[in-house]
């Protein structure tokens, strides 16, 4: 009271205010305060007075600043909430998936043409990437699929070519028949992984055993020869009879006897002349086995394709035997 305190920061802060208003500044003692001031009126002294209250900044801002700790706090429990979602979210929804396609690539790139990554696929982007690698996955066993039945093919007719070839060579070998049929017989169950072979050749009323190969005297003696008319199928046709097969309780006794598994027949025919509509019987090669996967589709094919040659080559050299001077 009764002080004159014109330097104060509060005087200076209220010096020419001619409106109310509030202020922040140092009280008298020296405490940030918040002051409401407002003019008096004039009393008409050549003065003039401005009444000021102030509280504590401490008191004033404290509901504010408890708000805004609050605020700040809700704000970091919010964040950490949202980064935990966004780590367990991108665990499961993201990073997952993406794991899940990269080993599923891996696969297929190993060469596991049957991976897929479906039937259930993750929503969004993702799901239309991953039902694009199966898509793909797809498309590639296919035509990994359609190049191995080639590759298959081109071997299997390599492998033709180049017994036709062999056989071509057994057959000019030598031009009598007995050498001729024997070599034919050995390449034949060679080819066809045979351990018993047979030629029949025919005679004016019967079909006769002319060679063998691996069968036992008690067989030779059963099968030694049949009559033409009529002939048993297994020895006039192109047959592979296995074992189990109801054709093969038409083998001979004695066969079924030697524990034969496989029994094929190949026919020898001659190619039809003019006006004939087939060509001529002149006996079958037969080629058996005591093993079950002997003689395959694949391996009877290969030796039909050469029934003609064969023919051919034993018709040839019975009549160059037969048209030889007695020695």
């Amino acid at each position: 009271m009764g002080k004159t305190l014109p330097e104060a920061p509060l005087i200076q802060a209220l010096a020419g205010q001619s409106q109310e208003g509030t202020v922040e500044a140092p009280g008298l003692d020296g405490v940030p305060r918040l002051f409401a001031f407002a003019p008096l009126a004039a009393t008409g002294s050549s003065g003039r007075a401005t009444l000021a209250i102030g509280i504590p900044e401490s008191v004033a801002f404290q509901s504010a600043d408890a708000g805004l700790r609050r605020n700040l706090i809700a704000l970091a429990v919010v964040a950490v909430l949202a980064l935990g979602a966004v780590w367990i979210g991108g665990g499961l929804f993201v990073l997952r998936p993406v794991r899940a396609l990269a080993l599923a690539t891996s696969q297929v790139a190993d060469g596991n043409f049957e991976t897929r990554f479906g039937p259930r696929y993750p929503p969004g982007e993702l799901g239309g990437l991953a039902r694009g690698f199966d898509i793909m996955s797809g498309a590639l066993r296919t035509a990994v699929a359609a190049l191995r039945d080639a590759e298959a093919g081109v071997r299997k007719e390599r492998d033709e070519l180049s017994s036709h070839v062999y056989l071509l060579s057994v057959l000019l070998s030598t031009s009598d028949l007995r050498e001729r049929a024997g070599l034919v017989l050995d390449t034949l169950m060679r080819l066809g992984s045979a351990d018993m072979g047979m030629v029949y050749l025919t005679r004016k009323d019967d079909v006769a055993l002319y060679m063998a190969r691996g069968i036992t005297p008690k067989l030779r003696t059963a099968i030694q020869a049949y009559p033409l008319t009529p002939t048993p199928s297994w020895l006039r046709n192109a047959v592979v009879i296995r074992h189990g097969s109801p054709e093969f309780q038409q083998l001979p006794e004695e066969a079924r006897e030697e524990v034969v598994r496989v029994w094929a027949g190949l026919p020898l025919v001659l190619p039809a002349r003019e006006g004939a509509a087939e060509g001529q019987w002149i006996g079958p090669v037969v080629l058996a086995s005591r093993a079950v996967d002997a003689v395959s589709p694949d391996q009877a094919k290969a030796l039909a394709s050469m029934s003609l040659q064969l023919a051919l080559a034993i018709k040839n050299a019975t009549e160059l035997g037969a048209s030889r001077p007695p020695s």
